[in-house]
């Protein structure tokens, strides 16, 4: 440490004031451990400040008198005088006792600096922008900068001056005023750290609106009020910070340093590091404090209401021991995690810290992503948390990601076919579009883009994305598309999930596929249908998005689904799937269009191929194939010109006319019109050899216009999965090479078209008309006109619900008698009977209707009646409430019920449940403790298909039965297929609705039977205080019971019906889409083949509009 000595420094001055400077005065002197006292200057850097050089050599330069008129030099004349008169003869400055340009002792100081400032007998803190305290109005220029932070809390005795010099007060009497101008707590301004140890992240807020001039200066001047040393890299910028915070955590195991919000960017950037970037994110954590382990493991009991027995276990007390474990980009720690229902990998984390007057522990947002299983820091999510917390090992990603830019380019020309327009985009004001392209980023993640059809009221949006580096595509057709600020809400919260989802997807797949997403349009019986492609290495994204008319119940999942050999060119009207050729296919001939390479068929002699002929690939007798013309899509343009409103002379309709050159090397094209195409076959050992010989060729290709796409569009349901020839090559004349002779000839059988129907002349036989069509094409399946196969898993089981519920009526299959059990228990199966056994009792609905079914006796007679099979079921629910109610002896609060081992074991026997139909049946038993009124009536509220009220009785239920008859009918007079799809679709629907609406009514009515008792209060008044009150005294025979107890009580209950809502809400999104889409649509009174005979013939509105 180097020091100044005061006597020494101020002797100098006076020599050179006298002018009788003399032999060289040491005003320097060092110790490496200072054992005397000595004082200290905090001040403001300015511009003109003396270094160590100017002051050791002052003397003996000629531009002394320049540097002792700066401030710099002024500052420490002051200081020395000050030190004078204070009786000391050491001073540190750091402008002038530090050589900055030794590194090695410049990182010392660093380190140092806060131990040079506690150890000193007094701090001069000289204020240079202010004369008065009163006139701070809180914030001179000292109090704004980073080292001055340190400077402020180390010293015991810090006395302040203004710009003159005069005295204006220490920090011990002015500590209430410091302390509202820093927020650095009272306690230690007076006494010091060593009176107060604050937690890591009320250390850093109080540097969160300080600056530095070196980025990194704002982690180095932290270092000695955190208590860590680090060498300092100047030139790493942010990356000091980093490294700071990863210091911090080799000593200590405070998890208030997580516990930062970056108020900048939380809003408009979903993941990050664990880490903070910068001292300003910890803004608000000045009054952050850590919490011991058993006052965390009390907090988080209260702040989950749920078990926080592990936390002992999880925590360690500190004593020393690091609780972090830092490696190369992770930081291994044990949490408490919360999950969020609908989004799997996105979590609540709940810290070992609190605010001073709040006692929960804080809590951050964590997503899990990648195949390392890495957490980062989540911001946004927002909705149901489920019930119990869980403890996990987590590797915390703490470096930033990288910077990463998508534009996803939009192709939804075909959208308007059906009556839809992009209505709006959001948010408008970050989203803007170039060319139907907009770009993604990590710091502009979201945009939605949202389509409307006002005519029938329905809309659908698509959420574009970029979450930990991973773009994503998202299609939302539910009722929330109608709002498209909701939509964005929504969106943001599963903004992990579903970049979780596309990374799966595209994990492991080859070939660079594209990926199609149908979602199914509810009260339509359109499916929007995404593809989406691009290089993965790449930042472009291309998106076609397709409203196309088809049942959307045919998939099982509606995720992400691989497509290969997808031709995605600017150049394309759509994009193109290779077209499968059935048997062997002629050989292939390479030429360059554009330059580009580009490989064109050979058809025979006899077969002419025009541009815009469409048809399909198959095979002769001898396995060859070939293409087989069906029509072209000009002459059919003829007849729908008028349809379609396109004029058959419209500039949109001229083919695309390109160059064609040779592909082989040394070719003479620059010298001839001749072009040699190149002959490529793969056989073994791949070789090539010369094909034909074109002259003056040139290339056809249908052109990428509005007319052409919206033509292709209107023969999409006619030629669907067709091959369409998209390019043709014209040339004057063309000829084999004599090698493509000499192959013809070798393999002729290979040609039979050629060696039966014709002879070898034939193919050789050239036109000499100029523009004449050769016999090369190019053909791909247009895929607006691709219908993906349907899901033969849905198709097997429908087949089952349909042939099953047949036998039930009696009304087996041709071949035999049918035993009517297997269909029963695959009903069962669906609805989850096994596992809703052991809280509701035995169901019996499927047995009575059987048997109605098999004598043709209806079910019930009057709704007023009610609906109880003979054999009324088990008196399971009193049971189980009365259960619960004796779980709930000794029970004070509500989260302690939560905790009871009765009640945990419900809820594990409920959760299987979830994953069946019979997860909609957890709301019934869920009301039993609610507001079971309420829910009743929301059941029993829902439209027929005639548009009329369906209640949940026993004649409605006899209706849909007679409804599944009816169609079953028409399913088999259908000898469309398309037809059959639709029918199919309302007869699965309508059997299980029937199912659906016989369970619940028999649960419903086992609850109202029993409402009669004390015990299921709830769901008769629920608002009726005095029997509340009634049946807890009866319960607990304790009159005496103050009311705030009772109404613990009835919070308990009511807790269990949350158990019963939280079992439903952990049900998968998609689980059993393809079982729940139509039992949807028979509740909504959607017919979907009603709406498919008002669309065969083509979208008609007003047709479809009045169903």
């Amino acid at each position: 440490m180097r020091l100044i000595i005061v006597d020494a420094f101020l002797e100098r001055e006076r020599q050179i004031q006298s002018g009788t400077v003399g032999a060289q005065l040491d005003v320097f002197e060092q110790y490496r451990v200072p054992r005397v006292d000595y004082c200290i200057l905090s001040h403001r850097w300015t511009g003109n400040e003396v270094t160590y050089e100017e002051m050791r050599k002052l003397t003996k330069m000629d531009s002394r008198d320049e540097i002792r008129s700066r401030a710099g030099y002024q500052k420490v004349l002051r200081s020395c005088e000050q030190a004078k008169r204070d009786d000391f003869k050491l001073l540190w400055v750091d402008t002038c006792c530090i050589d900055l340009l030794n590194g090695p002792e410049t990182s010392d100081a660093i380190n140092s600096m806060f131990q040079w400032y506690q150890k000193s007998k007094r701090c001069y803190a000289y204020l240079h922008d202010t004369s008065t305290f009163a006139r701070f109005n809180g914030w001179p220029e000292w109090f704004l900068r980073g080292w001055t932070l340190q400077e402020l809390v180390a010293p015991r005795d810090l006395q302040f001056f203004n710009k003159d010099w005069v005295g204006i007060g220490d920090k011990r009497s002015l500590a209430p005023k410091l302390a509202e101008i820093t927020k650095v707590p009272l306690c230690i301004l007076r006494d010091g750290l060593s009176s107060y140890r604050p937690s890591i992240a009320q250390v850093i807020s109080w540097a969160a609106d300080r600056n530095t001039t070196r980025a990194e200066d704002r982690a180095y001047s932290l270092l000695g009020l955190l208590g860590v040393s680090m060498p300092t890299l100047y030139g790493e910028e942010k990356r000091a910070f980093l490294r700071l915070q990863l210091e911090i955590m080799r000593t200590s195991n405070d998890q208030s340093i997580f516990a930062w919000k970056d108020s900048t960017t939380c809003d408009t950037r979903w993941s990050s590091g664990v880490l903070a970037d910068d001292p300003s994110c910890f803004r608000d954590c000045h009054d952050v404090i850590k919490m011991e382990p058993k006052e965390f493991c009390k907090g988080l009991l209260r702040l989950w209401e749920s078990d926080a027995e592990e936390l002992a276990m999880a925590s360690q007390e500190d004593d020393g021991t690091p609780a972090f474990t830092v490696t190369s980009g992770a930081i291994q720690i044990r949490l408490p995690l919360l999950p969020y229902y609908g989004c799997p990998s996105v979590f609540l984390a709940a810290l070992a810290c609190r605010r001073e007057h709040d006692p929960l522990p804080l809590t951050i947002g964590l997503a899990g992503f990648g195949s390392s299983s890495s957490y980062y820091r989540y911001s946004g999510a927002t909705g149901p948390l489920q019930l119990f917390p869980q403890y996990r090992q987590l590797c915390l990603a703490y470096q930033e990601e990288r910077p990463r830019e998508v534009t996803f380019k939009i192709d939804d020309r075909t959208v308007p076919y059906y009556g839809f327009t992009r209505r709006d985009v959001f948010p408008d004001d970050e989203v803007s579009f170039a060319g139907n392209s907009f770009t993604v980023s990590n710091t502009s993640p979201l945009a939605i883009v949202r389509y409307t059809n006002s005519a029938i009221d329905v809309s659908f949006a698509i959420a574009f994305g970029c979450c930990f580096c991973q773009d994503w595509v998202h299609v939302i057709c539910d009722e929330q598309a109608t709002d498209i600020g909701k939509v964005y809400r929504v969106v943001w919260n599963a903004g992990a999930e579903y970049a979780r989802v596309m990374a799966e997807v595209r994990f492991g797949e080859r070939g660079r596929p594209h990926y199609v997403k149908h979602e199914p349009l509810p009260r339509t019986m359109w499916t929007v249908r995404v593809i989406c492609g691009g290089l993965e290495e790449s930042s472009n994204r291309r998106v076609t998005v397709d409203v196309v008319p088809l049942p959307g119940d045919y998939w099982k999942t509606l995720g992400w689904a691989p497509v290969y050999d997808i031709e995605d060119s600017v150049d394309m009207p759509c994009p193109m799937k290779k077209a499968s050729w059935i048997g062997d296919r002629f050989d292939s001939h390479t030429l360059l269009v554009d330059s580009i390479p580009k490989v064109f068929d050979l058809t025979h002699a006899l077969q002419e191929v025009e541009l815009g002929d469409y048809g399909i690939i198959t095979s002769n007798d001898n396995g060859m194939g070939y293409f087989e013309r069906r029509g072209n899509i000009f002459d059919d343009l003829k007849l729908l010109a008028h349809e379609l409103g396109i004029d058959p002379n419209d500039p949109g309709l001229m083919p695309v006319v390109q160059a064609v050159h040779s592909a082989q090397e040394g070719s003479a094209d620059s010298i001839s019109n001749d072009v040699t195409t190149k002959l490529i076959k793969h056989e073994g050992d791949r070789w090539a050899i010369a094909g034909l010989t074109l002259c003056q060729p040139r290339s056809l290709s249908l052109p990428n216009t509005q007319p052409i796409l919206m033509l292709l569009k209107r023969l999409s349901a006619r030629n669907r999965n067709h091959s369409l020839v998209t390019t043709v090559v014209q040339c004057s004349a063309c000829y084999p090479t004599d090698d493509f002779k000499q192959r013809i000839n070798s393999v002729m059988l290979q040609y039979p078209k050629f060696s039966y129907n014709s002879t070898t002349s034939d193919l050789f036989n050239v036109s000499v008309n100029l523009h004449t069509i050769t016999p090369l094409y190019s053909a791909s399946n247009p895929w607006i006109w691709c219908r993906c196969e349907l899901d033969n898993e849905v198709v097997n089981e429908y087949q089952r619900i349909r042939e099953q519920f047949s036998i039930t009526q009696d009304h087996p299959p041709q071949y035999g008698e049918e035993p009517k059990e297997p269909g029963l228990q695959l009903l069962k199966r669906m609805f989850g009977v096994e596992y809703s056994t052991s809280v509701v009792g035995d169901i019996t609905f499927f047995e009575q209707l059987a048997t109605s079914l098999s004598t043709g006796k209806e079910l019930g007679a009057t709704r007023s009646k009610g609906y109880m099979p003979s054999g009324s079921p088990k008196p399971c629910v009193k049971k189980l409430v009365m259960t619960l109610l004796r779980a709930m002896k000794g029970v004070t609060q509500a989260f302690q019920m939560r905790q009871s081992p009765t009640v945990v074991e419900m809820m594990y026997k409920t959760r299987p449940i979830a994953t069946t139909l019979g997860a909609e049946f957890l709301a019934d038993i869920s009301a039993t403790f609610l507001r079971a009124r309420e829910a009743f009536e929301d059941v029993n509220s829902a439209n027929g298909p005639d548009g009329n009220s369906r209640q949940t009785d026993e004649t409605n239920i006899q209706l849909l039965v007679n409804e599944v008859t009816a169609l079953q009918l028409q399913y088999l007079k259908s000898k469309d297929d398309d037809e059959r799809l639709v029918l199919e679709q309302d007869i699965i629907g309508a059997i299980l609705l029937a199912c659906r609406y016989g369970i619940s009514l028999e649960v419903r009515q086992t609850i109202l039977e029993e409402s009669r008792s004390r015990y299921l209060f709830l769901s008769v008044v629920p608002e009726t205080k005095q029997i509340i009150d009634g049946v807890l005294r009866h319960e607990t025979t304790d009159i005496s019971m103050p009311l705030p107890e009772r109404e613990e009580r009835v919070n308990c209950l009511r807790s269990i019906g949350d158990i019963f809502e939280d079992a439903n809400s952990d049900s998968p999104p998609y689980n059993h889409f393809h079982l729940r889409w139509p039992m949807r649509n028979a509740k909504a009174g959607i017919s979907m083949h009603k709406l498919y005979l008002a669309t065969r013939n083509g979208w008609r509105v007003a047709r479809a509009r009045s169903i």
